[in-house]
């Protein structure tokens, strides 16, 4: 069901969970601690076979041992006989890409988000997912990290005060095997050290660490002469999105064994991840709203500019000046003035002649947009000129040219199923709310030579 393309697996975002059982930094440390102080030139990270053929040795070595212990066993099968009753629901070898998935959605996320995370692809012979899109999808891959993060996200840090433990004794008495083999990443070594401190320091009898990689910390630790019975603490995580770029936000306050201290109040941990999510979303409500305002008031600018106009040609037309006893003859105008019952069937013997012109200063992107499907001022679309009108002179070609950068851009996210307005809205997502036309079309020239394909990742 994954993909198989290394290139489409980049280095995914992990973060710790609140729940010590839940946390993969916790359970990493602790197996990857264990396992390299036996095998530390070990090839492989869950065998010390170094053939090449190893790997797949080991998973049928595995699948035997679950059909054996597991699958063959009338619990389980009376297990998944009573959990079956929707088809949809049971046990079984994928219940671990299951569970976080439907956990996932179940909290917020997307198809599409969720996708993203466990790389999947469509069916044997099908398209990968979102193949077109750049691999390096960020924020959605920090936000379904976090949400599987039962509890919240969190990170481990030394607390206040404590400057005996150092990055060097960490290396040297709690994490030296993950030191030896990974000796060029201090960071992971830091992340493994803090996470495998705490646990070892903790009376959590729901995860399992080796005796005598506890007793050899807590040794450690002893050592320093120091009355906080925890040295580590855990702080929770903020998860955002600001101006299409990923922010992870410590917060404040520490968690605490119920929830986050806020003002010197307790706050249960779930009741600050609501707030936190329904601050984001009205954040991104504001803008959305800010955009559509500023679209609906171009959209009444020209539906009144078109207005005013027709009321004019209407004077002229009944010789409301001078000249107006001719402009009815104007093919442009054939449109805009009403015909007198007797002239109905000269109509459509004229031809309507629109003026290929740009408009000269468009305020916004649905504006911009107007102008290319419909026309403004009653200019003709843009849409449909031709190569004679779009070359008709530098000045015309090139303004032309730079605003169909956006009007590509639109036009392929409106047949991708988005409505203009949320095209428009996208494009400002990823290059700022309050850059103006010109700024946003000199980015979509850049990222022609920045990107491959010439397009923004977030834009295909």
């Amino acid at each position: 069901k994954n993909v198989r393309d290394e290139q489409r697996c980049p280095d995914q975002i992990l973060l710790g969970s609140r729940v010590d059982n839940n946390c993969i930094f916790i359970i990493m440390s602790i197996y990857l601690e264990s396992y390299l102080e036996m095998h530390l030139d070990s090839k492989y990270l869950f065998t010390d076979d170094r053939d090449d053929e190893a790997p797949a040795k080991l998973k049928n070595s595995f699948a035997n041992r679950l059909r054996t212990v597991v699958w063959k066993k009338e619990e389980f099968n009376e297990l998944g006989d009573e959990l079956n009753d929707d088809e949809n629901r049971g046990v079984g070898p994928h219940s671990g890409r299951k569970y976080p998935a439907e956990y996932a959605t179940n909290f917020g996320c997307n198809y599409n988000e969720v996708e993203i995370r466990g790389r999947w692809k469509e069916q044997k012979g099908g398209r990968l997912v979102f193949h077109p899109i750049d691999i390096h999808q960020l924020y959605e891959d920090a936000k379904v990290a976090g949400t599987i993060c039962i509890g919240g996200p969190v990170k481990y840090v030394v607390k206040d005060g404590i400057t005996e433990i150092t990055n060097e004794w960490l290396f040297e008495h709690v994490v030296p095997s993950i030191r030896r083999r990974f000796w060029n990443d201090s960071r992971l070594c830091i992340v493994m050290g803090v996470a495998l401190l705490y646990i070892c320091m903790g009376d959590n009898e729901d995860v399992f660490v080796p005796t005598e990689l506890k007793d050899r910390v807590r040794a450690a630790y002893a050592q320093l002469g120091l009355e906080e019975a925890q040295p580590i603490k855990k702080v929770q995580l903020r998860i955002y999105r600001n101006n299409g770029v990923l922010v992870i936000d410590a917060l404040n306050d520490d968690v605490g064994s119920s929830g986050v201290v806020v003002a010197g109040e307790m706050m249960s941990n779930e009741t600050a991840t609501t707030i936190v999510a329904r601050l984001e979303r009205l954040e991104r409500i504001q803008l959305e709203t800010q955009v559509q305002f500023t679209s609906l008031l171009s959209d009444l600018r020209t539906f009144c500019g078109s207005q005013f106009r027709l009321l004019n040609n209407n004077i002229r037309c009944h010789g409301g000046t001078i000249q107006g006893s001719q402009v009815r003859k104007r093919a442009s105008n054939r449109e805009l003035w009403l015909l007198r019952e007797g002239e109905a069937n000269e109509a459509p013997d004229l031809a309507e002649v629109r003026p290929a012109e740009l408009s000269k200063n468009p305020r916004s992107l649905m504006g911009l947009w107007n102008e290319y499907e419909f026309g403004i001022d009653g200019r003709k679309a843009a849409k449909t000129w031709n190569a004679r009108e779009i070359n008709n002179g530098g000045k015309v070609k090139q303004k032309y040219w730079r605003r169909n950068q956006v009007w590509m851009v639109m036009a392929r996210l409106v047949r991708g199923g988005r409505t203009a307005e949320l095209a428009a809205i996208e494009i400002q997502k990823v290059y700022g709310f309050q850059m103006s036309v010109t700024k946003i079309i000199d980015s979509l020239i850049k990222d022609k030579q920045k990107y491959p394909g010439g397009i923004h990742p977030n834009l295909r």
